[in-house]
C-alpha cells in the first residue's frame, strides 16, 4: 500500500493553508521526505512544521498490527533546528524496532535542540489545543495515517509521563495554551 504524499500535503493545507516552505530531504528509510513549514495565519499565531514521507513506511505494533504516522510541532518563532528534531523523531521507530503512538514519551537525554532548550523529552500528543481533532487522521479509507503532535517535555514532566501519567499531563498542558517548542512553560 502506497501513501500519496500529495494527499498528506493536502491534509495539512486544508488545516493550515499553503506551506511557506517545503524542504525536501532524502531520509533513510523513507527516501523522499520533506518538512512542510506553515507561517502564522489568521488566528493562529504560531509556526507549524510537519513531516511528509514518514507514512510511506509501516510501523509494526506489539500486537502484530501496523500503523502509519506523520508528525507535526509548533513554535512562536521560526526555529531552524525543528527539521532535525522531526527527522530524528520520524526515524526513531525504525532505528529502535518500535512504533509511535499517542501519549508515547521519549527521553532525549539532552536538550531537544541539542543546545539550550529546557525540554529534554518528547510527548506524542493528539492535536490541540489550537488545532482541531480532524488534523489527527489523514489518508484515504483503509490507508489511515495518524498525525501526532511533538511536544517538548521538561525533565519533571518527562518523569511524570514516563510513570504512566502522559494523558493526565497532556490535560494539564492543554490548560496552558499551545505547547510551542520555544515557549518555556511553568514546571508541573
Amino acid at each position: 500500500m502506497s501513501i500519496d504524499k500529495g494527499s498528506i500535503t493536502g491534509h495539512f493545507i486544508a488545516h493550515w493553508g499553503v506551506p511557506t516552505n517545503i524542504r525536501p530531504r532524502q531520509v533513510n528509510p523513507f527516501g523522499d521526505f520533506a518538512i512542510l513549514e506553515f507561517a502564522p495565519k489568521g488566528d493562529r499565531t504560531s509556526w507549524r512544521y510537519a513531516t511528509n514521507g514518514m507514512s510511506s513506511k509501516t510501523q509494526l505494533t506489539d500486537e502484530g498490527g501496523s500503523v502509519r504516522t506523520e508528525l507535526y510541532t509548533c513554535s512562536r518563532q521560526r526555529l531552524p533546528w525543528v527539521d532535525d528534531l522531526l527527522v530524528a523523531m520520524a526515524t526513531y521507530p525504525f532505528l529502535n524496532d518500535t512504533y509511535l503512538s499517542e501519549f508515547d514519551t521519549i527521553d532525549a537525554q539532552q536538550a531537544i535542540d541539542q543546545k539550550a532548550s529546557p525540554y529534554t523529552g518528547i510527548l506524542l500528543a493528539p492535536p490541540g489545543p489550537s488545532d482541531p481533532e480532524t488534523l489527527g487522521l489523514a489518508g484515504k479509507p483503509g490507508e489511515d495515517v495518524l498525525i501526532h503532535q511533538v511536544v517538548g517535555l521538561l525533565p519533571n514532566e518527562l518523569e511524570c509521563a514516563s510513570r504512566g501519567g502522559a494523558r493526565d499531563l497532556w490535560k494539564k498542558l492543554l490548560g496552558e495554551g499551545e505547547p510551542a517548542l520555544d515557549r518555556v512553560r511553568s514546571s508541573h
